[in-house]
């Protein structure tokens, strides 16, 4: 009966050693998962970045050349009616058709300049701006995935050191149950106690 009762002893606390190791070990594994869903995470918010990036800079380029355009065929109606205008009317203007004409193509020249170069600094920024957003977005889920990593690893070393406790706990365990029943037996059969 003593053999018995010490297996059972020891059976059940090396169950429950394992069961609580296991449970640790699950959690861990959890938090593994979790510190690479961070990273995943954070790589499709910089492919979303990315892509709105692309698009907006497309749409910032097509409004610029949309201005360059109308600034072309403004320029050009405006050269065509000051042309005319010095031509045909007779009226004194300061300088020749020509210099009006030049006048004008430089200014349009100009207007189209700062209007390209607007558009290159805008892309410029949305360019700067996604860059730093998603530097910002992959330090933060590497942050959290060190932490998750960091915490797993917590978990494993108490699964390991709970698996050891117990197996102590219940070495320990059968054989005190081990000794109650040898003495018990003992002084049961003892013929001095009788």
């Amino acid at each position: 009966m003593s053999w018995v009762g010490t297996t059972l002893v020891v059976g059940a606390s090396l169950y429950s050693a394992y069961s609580q190791s296991q449970g640790l070990k699950a959690q861990g594994q959890e938090l593994v998962r979790q510190g690479e869903q961070s990273m995943l995470t954070g790589h499709r918010r910089v492919a979303a970045a990315n892509k709105k990036a692309y698009l907006d800079k497309g749409s910032v380029l097509e409004q610029g050349q949309d201005l360059i355009i109308a600034n072309y065929v403004s320029s050009n109606e405006e050269i065509t009616n000051a042309t005319s205008d010095a031509s045909g009317s007779g009226a004194q203007i300061s300088g020749t058709v020509t210099d009006v004409t030049r006048s004008k193509q430089v200014q349009s020249s100009a207007v189209a300049n700062a209007i390209k170069q607007n558009t290159v600094r805008n892309i410029e920024g949305i360019t700067r701006d996604t860059r730093d957003q998603n530097a910002e977005t992959m330090t933060q889920a590497r942050n959290n995935q060190l932490n998750a990593n960091n915490a797993a690893h917590s978990k494993y070393t108490s699964s390991q050191r709970a698996l050891l406790g117990g197996i102590l706990n219940a070495a320990s365990g059968g054989y005190t149950a081990y000794n109650r029943s040898s003495t018990s037996l003992e002084t049961t059969n003892d013929p001095h106690t009788a």
